[in-house]
């Protein structure tokens, strides 16, 4: 039977769609990731539109990196290089592909170190500051913050810096001397002394037996002072040098007495021209008459054949206490 031309009317429909179903949303690249690192960690993606593609692809590229992942809903990596990546997600739905990608900063490792002093002195200030290898902010155990704390004890403290996307920490050690010394002074001198020399000066301390002075540092038990001064004594303890003035006057006077008459005329009393003391030795007694005649010389005078009158007397004697020979003059009256 041979098919014959038939005629055919087309008429247009309208036709009223409305939305059945959110369900599911369309596929997309977009996710989200750390646009700034640190050296040594791992992050992943978010990225929770690809679910209904047909397929996946991750691509990193950065120093020494170039690393492809498919048919993996998320992305994860840690960082050992410190560069510029970049992140790029490719899927494909109906055959048609599309991309996102983010570019990642991964900093170099964050630094910081204490410059202390480990011994702090009396009279010194505690010396501690932070210091890193790029700008950041500082907190310490103690609870300060700041390159620079105020410390004033003892202790171990402890660092973090953060520059909000890397961290280091860094510890040191401080001992301030005072707090070893329990309040106790270094050392403690005797009163200030006005004595005859050589003096011995012996300073008490808890925490040494050797002493000294700034001009002659050698270390020993006690410190010979032979002229008036003021000196500087110092010592040594747990590592630093404690200082205390001494002051030191001479005085070697000693005290003689004689009479400036008498009369030996037997009586028990005052028979005798003699010095009266302590602290000396005797060593020459000579009296002369108002001319200058010799008449006597010894350690004492009974008067002698001399008549009533003044006579003249030098004594030489030993101080006992400076060791030296001294003299002195003067005149007596001898009454009969």
């Amino acid at each position: 039977m041979d098919l014959e031309d038939l005629p055919v009317d087309v008429e247009p429909i309208t036709v009223q769609a409305q939305p059945f179903c959110a369900f599911p949303p369309a596929p997309v690249p977009n996710f989200t990731f750390p646009g700034t690192l640190c050296l040594g960690d791992t992050a992943a993606t978010v990225s929770e539109g690809n679910r209904f593609a047909q397929a996946r692809e991750w691509l990193l590229t950065g120093p020494g990196v170039d690393s492809l992942q498919r048919d993996s809903f998320e992305f994860s990596y840690q960082f050992t290089v410190p560069g510029e990546y970049t992140l790029r997600q490719s899927i494909w739905v109906l055959g048609c592909a599309t991309s996102y990608e983010r570019g990642i900063t991964v900093l170099p490792l964050l630094t910081v170190s204490i410059a202390a002093d480990s011994l702090v002195c009396p009279g010194e200030e505690v010396s501690m500051s932070a210091q890193a290898n790029r700008p950041a902010s500082f907190s310490w155990s103690n609870g300060q913050i700041g390159a620079q704390p105020f410390i004033t004890s003892s202790g171990t403290y402890t660092v973090t810096a953060t520059d909000g996307y890397c961290e280091a920490s860094d510890s040191a050690s401080i001992t301030v001397v005072a707090d070893l010394m329990g309040g106790n002074p270094a050392f403690v001198l005797p009163p200030d002394t006005i004595n005859c020399p050589p003096y011995d000066l012996v300073p008490q301390s808890m925490f040494s037996e050797l002493f000294y002075t700034d001009a002659d540092p050698t270390p020993r038990l006690s410190i010979r002072l032979e002229a008036a001064g003021s000196y500087r004594i110092g010592m040594m303890a747990f590592g630093c040098e404690f200082w205390d003035t001494y002051n030191y006057g001479v005085d070697c006077h000693v005290d003689i007495y004689l009479p400036n008459s008498f009369s030996p005329n037997g009586d028990g009393i005052n028979d005798v021209f003699q010095p009266f003391g302590n602290l000396f030795e005797v060593l020459e007694l000579r009296v002369y008459d108002r001319w200058g005649g010799l008449l006597h010389q010894g350690r004492e005078w009974d008067g002698g054949r001399a008549g009533q009158g003044i006579y003249l007397y030098e004594l030489r004697y030993l101080n006992l206490r400076s060791g030296l020979e001294e003299e002195v003059n003067g005149q007596v009256l001898l009454v009969k």
